[in-house]
């Protein structure tokens, strides 16, 4: 499946914003030497005190060794989010601009170690991304010794069409791979901290897992594309939702209404024998030709649901 062909080109994206202070603070940041140089020069042109003397005040009781400034601004050794902050911060202090889009097509990784997985961080939140957030509705975020980003689905070219979405929003360093023959997963630890901390999503039971705020904020431009996530990982076949959880489908309705797509009221569903959890479900409305709107507006990239189009279409 060619995912260029479901995504209008990236003309747009909302910006995510300062998520260095949402990050593990022990996350580093690789290939950032010549940008922290030019600010380290700007500094020692403004600042009045000694350069020793700054270097360990900035780094103070993150390292005693004023080497270890030394070695994060030449590249030696890739600095930490804790460090980037404080340095950052202090540039601020002196008047000097801090541009974070230097901080795009670097990559992040925890430790020093030449293995550890790395992964390029998106500063703003592009169709694809928010395609992969939506279709989370249907994958884990796990816990098991690593750090795994799973995404479940029978159907296998779609499995194929989201590991491609990972490696061009990504970049992964390790290659995504297909499991059991039912999910794509990633054993990436920058991958999986990005998606908890900024999409709040949980690790394991995804229950309470509400609409990410970041999403709620986004323009309908991006939120189309969550929502098209959602269908196409857990979408009915009468062309609607069914989830455990009820604010997750009223915050759905209200984007699609808010742009003119009229849904059906939200039912709750009988409990079963053995389910933990009520389920409720939202359709879309064929009043009017909605249905027929969210098929032009929020579309497919799932042939297996995509099929469900052809019999509703007028």
């Amino acid at each position: 499946m060619d995912t260029t062909a479901h995504f209008e080109r990236n003309s747009f994206a909302y910006p995510i914003g300062d998520y260095l202070q949402s990050l593990p603070q022990e996350m580093r940041i690789c290939g950032l030497q010549d940008y922290l140089e030019e600010l380290w020069n700007k500094c020692k042109e403004k600042q009045q005190s000694n350069s020793e003397y700054i270097k360990l005040f900035i780094g103070k009781n993150l390292y005693n060794n004023r080497r270890i400034f030394d070695q994060y601004i030449s590249g030696l050794r890739n600095p930490t989010l804790q460090f980037i902050n404080l340095f950052f911060e202090y540039c601020k202090s002196l008047g000097i601009m801090v541009d974070y889009k230097n901080l795009q097509e670097k990559r992040f990784k925890f430790g020093h170690g030449g293995n550890a997985a790395t992964a390029i961080l998106p500063t703003t939140i592009s169709p694809k991304l928010a395609y992969l957030v939506g279709a989370m509705r249907d994958g884990t975020l796990a816990l098991c010794g690593k750090y795994e980003v799973s995404y479940s689905q029978k159907n296998k070219e779609w499995l194929y069409f989201v590991r491609n979405l990972i490696k061009e929003t990504f970049s992964p360093s390790n290659e995504p791979r297909i499991a059991q023959e039912n999910r794509v997963t990633l054993s990436n630890r920058p991958i999986f901290e990005f998606l908890h901390n900024i999409f709040e999503i949980p690790i394991g039971d995804k229950v309470h897992w509400l609409t990410p705020n970041i999403i709620n904020k986004s323009p309908f431009a991006i939120q189309r594309y969550y929502i098209r996530g959602f269908f196409d990982a857990d979408g009915l076949s009468e062309l609607g939702f069914c989830q455990a959880n009820y604010q997750v489908l009223v915050d759905i309705k209200t984007m699609l209404e808010k742009n003119g797509i009229k849904c059906c009221p939200i039912h709750k569903r009988p409990l079963k024998e053995g389910q933990k959890h009520n389920m409720f479900t939202m359709l879309i409305s064929r009043k009017d030709n909605n249905h027929i709107k969210f098929i032009k507006t929020i579309g497919c990239s799932n042939e297996s649901k995509a099929k469900y189009f052809i019999s509703l279409r007028p």
